[in-house]
């Protein structure tokens, strides 16, 4: 199996040995995902540094979807970074298993390594965000600048710290952190009488630079998928910032202050806890500061950190015994899925080169619209 081959390597070679071995895959053929009712016609799956490009048109609910900038390249080269190969599966013989912080229980999380059906749930989720509808797409228009990034296993979780005061909760250094849960609280904070406040920081680290190479990122979309056990009794929001984690493949306690503790730049519109989904991916616009922090120098990581809104806003929670805010999702985990976070946007290739199949289809192609 894939993921046996991953087990002690680097988050750069493990892209790697699975971008070899998916690039091996036979994918041509069509694709239909009844949840978001996307069709896909798959062309065909080319290996790149850090992951794989897969060609690919889609429609929704039987009308085409346009890519690109303006909509009117009809057939996309999607670069997925770090691509999965593990699937949820009721029967699968994968277990993940995580302990709920505030009941104990203990969660197990049933998967199956299936390359080719991750990689098709990833062109879901990529075409979901890069997809327009009603636009002037011209036939047998290729594009070759679409992304998903998926996050690094280990270089992603929580750092947090407990404390009687939530000055020193907040402001102190990391106490405690877990690396490897893979379904968990985001954007957690707990008042307890024995303990006082809980402070947490969720880290996300993204293998980004390797594809985009010194090109230009346009858009981007910063996605987790939502599971159930959230509480908002204070109405809190998600926000997420920069972090300057030393090292994206491997989370340590002492990257719990490694962000702009007070006033740090923004990189969404921050989302409520009450319009969390606990069952779709929340899906979060990159604005203008989220963008510029894409990395995009060759073999460079996106570190991104997720924070609720009184923890950047220096607003302690009500403190009643047991009280707590915190919405739920996946993280990575150490073998990777179609549920892990994502990037996913478009960018300009360094130099503002097309690919050359984009360049003669463009010309051939110029008047041949649907």
């Amino acid at each position: 199996m894939i993921k046996d081959l991953l087990v002690g390597k680097l988050s750069q070679e493990r892209a790697e040995i699975k971008a070899f071995h998916f690039a091996k895959l036979k994918i041509a053929g069509d694709y239909q995902d009844p949840q978001y009712g996307i069709q896909m016609e798959l062309r065909g799956i080319q290996q790149i540094s850090g992951g794989v490009g897969i060609m690919a048109r889609a429609w929704k609910n039987g009308k085409p979807l346009g890519f690109g900038s303006d909509g009117t390249v009809e057939i996309e080269r999607i670069h997925i970074g770090n691509p999965p190969i593990l699937i949820d599966d009721v029967n699968g013989n994968i277990n993940q298993e995580s302990v709920d912080r505030i009941s104990k229980e203990l969660k197990i999380r049933k998967l199956r390594e299936d390359p080719i059906e991750a990689v098709k749930q990833s062109l879901v989720r990529a075409i979901r965000v890069l997809g327009k509808e009603n636009t002037p797409i011209i036939k047998g228009k290729f594009g070759n600048t679409a992304y998903q990034f998926y996050s690094v296993a280990l270089g992603d979780g929580y750092c947090y710290h407990d404390d009687p005061t939530f000055a020193t909760s907040r402001g102190g250094a990391g106490e405690g952190i877990d690396r490897t849960t893979a379904n968990t609280n985001i954007c957690f904070e707990y008042y307890q009488t024995v303990g006082g406040y809980w402070t947490q920081r969720d880290f996300f680290t993204f293998l980004s630079g390797t594809t985009i190479n010194g090109g230009t990122v346009n858009t981007g979309t910063f996605s987790i998928k939502g599971t159930a056990g959230t509480s908002n009794p204070d109405s809190r929001s998600v926000c997420v910032t920069e972090s300057t984690q030393a090292d994206p493949t491997s989370l340590v306690i002492g990257d719990f202050d490694a962000i702009t503790l007070n006033s740090p730049t923004e990189l969404i519109t921050r989302k409520t806890f009450a319009s969390w989904s606990t069952t779709a991916f929340n899906d979060m616009t990159l604005n203008a500061s989220g963008i510029a922090a894409i990395n995009t120098v060759s073999g460079g990581y996106t570190k991104f950190c997720v924070r609720y809104d009184s923890d950047i806003d220096n607003v302690s929670i009500t403190p009643i015994d047991q009280r707590y805010n915190a919405v739920n999702g996946y993280s990575a985990d150490q073998a990777g899925t179609s549920e892990d976070p994502t990037i996913t946007g478009d960018y300009s290739a360094a130099g503002g080169i097309p690919n050359k199949i984009y360049q003669l289809n463009q010309a051939v192609n110029r008047s041949n619209t649907y």
